[in-house]
């Protein structure tokens, strides 16, 4: 038996889908949430801590419907309906709501997406393949209906670049890579998995920075050529050191029901069945990477004016 906390399986960051190693490749979605081990209505942090107070909104269903000695790695997602996006964000909520949790999680529910098993029916399984854990796993939670989700997987290249190009509009970070072949890790900070996580560039005119011309610390930025009912488009500032932008690079996508991911991010979706709509940014000038974190590269682009530019 796993007795939890236990060890989790770290992933490496690379740029290929078919890294050096993977011999027998999965790909699997990188989910923007918390990473959970979870059984018996607890659930603890990758290293360790248990955050099973913040979760009063799954602890209950979970533990009514999933066998007392299952052992789930997991990510704890939410979904904002409105936006059309992972909510991280009421994620986070949930860490400073204090009495104010039960309104927290009322407003902002949270799933949890199983993607493996470390223990089921009382033996631990990390020393079996991957193939074989996730067979466990789609048995365990056959006909399971959400808040428990169990996580797509394929071993289709050409429908994991879909997956990748498509469903990191809707807030996922990338593509997790296992070998099938893989087993589970059994100490601290094996990196067993890949991980290759998706950039989006957004092309944007500086009109304005603090600090020195040689070394700004931020710029003030503008869509180029974009206009708004006062006249020209909001200007934004962005810090070097931040990921600014990430959440509003594209038109949301829509979910009936908030405490349900939509269907195009359930298992058995495929690409084809969804569209997302991108605003096109016109590029101008010479640019350079400003920042890059979590998945977004900001550009400043560099035009003539004078040497000391002011925030308008």
């Amino acid at each position: 038996m796993v007795s939890l906390p236990a060890p989790v399986a770290l992933a490496r960051l690379v740029h290929s889908l078919t890294p050096v190693g993977a011999s027998s490749p999965v790909y699997e979605p990188k989910w923007d949430g918390y990473r959970i081990l979870y059984s018996a209505g607890k659930f603890y942090s990758r290293n360790g801590t248990n955050l099973t107070p913040l979760f009063p909104d799954l602890a209950p269903v979970l533990t009514a419907r999933l066998p007392a000695d299952l052992v789930l790695d997991a990510e704890a997602v939410g979904w904002d309906p409105v936006k059309g996006r992972l909510d991280f964000a009421g994620l986070q909520a949930r860490m400073t709501a204090g009495r104010r949790l039960r309104a927290v999680v009322e407003r902002r529910p949270a799933q949890l997406v199983a993607f493996d098993v470390l223990a089921a029916g009382g033996e631990d399984l990390r020393g079996r393949p991957l193939r074989e854990r996730r067979k466990v796993l789609e048995q365990v939670l056959s006909g399971i209906a959400p808040p428990v989700v169990l996580c797509q997987q394929t071993t289709d290249i050409v429908l994991a670049r879909e997956w990748f190009r498509v469903w990191t509009a809707g807030g996922l970070e990338g593509l997790v890579i296992k070998d099938a072949g893989g087993t589970y890790p059994t100490r601290e900070g094996q990196r067993v998995w890949w991980k290759v996580k998706a950039k989006a560039t957004l092309d944007m005119l500086a009109i304005g920075y603090t600090g020195s011309p040689a070394a700004p610390s931020s710029l003030v930025l503008a869509f180029p050529g974009a206009r708004d009912d006062t006249g020209p488009t909001h200007h934004r500032r962005v810090d070097d050191r931040a990921d600014q932008g990430r959440r509003q690079i594209t038109d949301p996508a829509s979910a009936s029901d908030r405490r349900q991911l939509p269907a195009h991010l359930r298992l058995g979706y495929r690409p084809a069945d969804h569209r997302h709509s991108h605003r096109a940014l016109p590029s101008r000038g010479r640019s350079r990477c400003l920042s890059q974190d979590r998945g977004t590269t900001a550009r400043r682009t560099l035009t003539p004016g004078p040497s000391r530019p002011r925030p308008r």
